[in-house]
């Protein structure tokens, strides 16, 4: 039974709407920040963010009708089952993170994701705008916070029984910061750079903002440097290559190149150098770095203990028996978990407590390093937790969403194309680290709370912009009757 909601309560939807986006990203803040992790406050910010979200699914449940339309939804319901299949089948290794797993996902898809046709796109515009104030805000805490570290000389290192280590600090030729895993900070950071980029290059904004934004993106990569993250490296190149190219492709100035294949060569020439640039850069700034500790060093006295090299960016070690540094084996011990349940999986959540029990020696639990409890890709991890079952249906999903917004391109309005490009620029940095680490899917990070929110935005916007297909059959059947009638 759908339900209708006067102007009052419409606003107090609204705003917890937005509230709940708000709090998610702020979990995912405390969460990925050393200094809060498995502390009371994430508890504390969790719950009410749970609890607002559940209220929110059962609104979308009882007015269905405006969300029903939302593009991939019934790929989103399967992907549900899939998973609910994969706990039922796997309950003897656990449940209860797999429950609360199975919530997230269900916020994320039913609260960040879905969307309202009967909204103007402006709306969803408006709320795009707040979260990445309050995203970009956030982000530049933590780096500031991180070099603050640096800059002390902090570091230390707790141990996990199964997971990853908490890092904090500089160490082990790496800024972590205030991050326990400096790669999700990294892909944080790319998507912090195209928004602050975005922000200080729009004419309609203050100076005041443009020079903030400006520093925060400046900050940014900064950070990505010193993280010395290749994970970080590899989305700022696939984001500097949509940003750039997008920018130029809508550009005025190059519009006013009248030939056609000039344009083109000089779209495609200024985005290579660009990329380019980005590329080699934080190898520019860390050989730089590196060479001015050395210096340091050697013009220290004697008498003085050397510890620069503890403060050179040299991750060598890390790479030095494998350069996919332990991904590889990784990849293939989820490959030997996967071969003894391929149709349902193991869950996502019990693919450790699974592992000691059909897989005894493979690599994630005999290795000398840790209990690796996920696979560092999030499509082995779905192929592992959810089986053959939970891959297909999820990469259905992600392709049928893709397909229906670039077949809409040719109906974003010229005035938005370049905030519709900034929101394709994130959605791609956040999609390209999910070959090498876990995200979008499982996991409550800022960089996940803000895909589905911009791609849910993204489909929004075509859906209200392309013609109906009502519309247009009904053109189609008068055509003939009105030639007809000539």
């Amino acid at each position: 039974m759908a339900i209708r909601l006067n102007q009052p309560q419409s606003k107090l939807i609204d705003f917890a709407e937005l509230l709940f986006k708000v709090l998610l990203l702020l979990f995912g803040f405390l969460e990925i920040c050393n200094v809060t992790y498995g502390t009371k406050i994430l508890s504390l910010v969790l719950w009410p963010t749970v609890a607002l979200g559940a209220l929110l699914v059962l609104y979308r449940i009882l007015r269905f009708r405006h969300y029903i339309g939302s593009c991939g939804i019934l790929f989103m319901v399967a992907f549900g089952a899939s998973f609910v299949l994969s706990m039922f089948m796997n309950r003897n290794y656990g449940q209860y993170e797999n429950f609360t797993t199975l919530i997230i996902i269900a916020l994320q898809f039913c609260v960040l994701y879905l969307y309202d046709a009967e909204k103007p796109s402006e709306y969803y515009r408006k709320q795009f705008h707040i979260l990445a104030v309050i995203y970009n805000i956030g982000i530049a805490a933590m780096s500031i916070a991180s070099f603050v570290q640096m800059a002390v000389g902090y570091n230390k290192v707790t141990p996990q029984e199964v997971g990853p280590q908490i890092v904090e600090g500089f160490i082990w030729g790496r800024l972590f910061g205030v991050y326990w895993d400096p790669n999700i900070g990294s892909v944080m950071a790319c998507v912090a750079i195209v928004i602050s980029l975005y922000y200080a290059m729009h004419k309609n904004s203050k100076k005041i903002f443009r020079v903030l934004f400006g520093f925060n993106a400046v900050l940014q990569f900064v950070y990505i440097v010193f993280s010395d993250s290749r994970t970080g490296r590899l989305c700022l190149m696939t984001s500097f290559l949509v940003f750039v190219f997008t920018r130029l492709l809508y550009s005025n100035n190059i519009k006013k190149i009248k030939i056609a294949w000039k344009r083109t060569v000089s779209v495609v020439a200024i985005t290579i150098v660009a990329v380019t640039v980005v590329a080699v850069l934080p190898v520019g700034i860390k050989y730089t770095y590196n060479v001015a500790i050395s210096s340091i060093s050697s013009s220290a006295p004697e008498e003085k203990p050397d510890d620069t090299n503890d403060l050179k960016l040299d991750r060598s070690q890390d790479y030095s028996e494998d350069i996919t540094n332990r991904r590889s084996s990784i990849w293939k011990s989820g490959f030997e978990i996967f071969k003894t349940t391929p149709v349902y999986g193991t869950s996502y959540r019990c693919i450790v407590a699974y592992a000691k029990d059909h897989t005894p020696n493979t690599y994630i639990l005999t290795n000398d390093y840790m209990v690796f409890s996920s696979m560092h890709n999030l499509y082995m991890d779905i192929l592992v937790g959810q089986g053959v079952i939970g891959l297909l249906i999820f990469l259905a999903l992600g392709a049928w969403i893709a397909l229906y917004i670039f077949r809409n391109l040719r109906y974003v309005l010229p005035k938005d194309k370049n905030f519709f490009m900034l929101m394709l620029t994130c959605v791609v940095a956040a999609v390209t680290c999910t070959v090498v680490i876990t995200e979008l899917i499982y996991v409550k990070s800022p960089t996940s709370t803000m895909f589905w929110v911009v791609l849910g935005y993204m489909s929004h916007y075509v859906s209200t912009h392309a013609p109906k297909k009502n519309k247009q059959s009904e053109n189609q059947k008068e055509i003939p009757v009105n030639a007809q009638n000539q």
